[in-house]
């Protein structure tokens, strides 16, 4: 079953403010979204946005 996120959960998640969210998500950038039709709200796959955290990982020297 998808698990769904809000802006606010991805904020929470990432870190970064809804405006930032909003910007990127005008821009078409960095994490994907869905509108589910009637809504004007946008949501967040989170196995979506976990690939993508993931992907940013960068390893450090121990």
């Amino acid at each position: 079953m998808t698990e769904w996120m809000t802006p606010d959960d991805l904020a929470k998640l990432t870190g970064l403010d809804l405006k930032s969210l909003a910007n990127l998500r005008s821009d078409r950038r960095r994490f994907p979204f869905y509108r589910i039709e009637g809504s004007r709200k946008p949501l967040y796959k989170r196995d979506e946005i976990d690939a993508i955290l993931e992907a940013a990982r960068v390893n450090v020297r121990p």
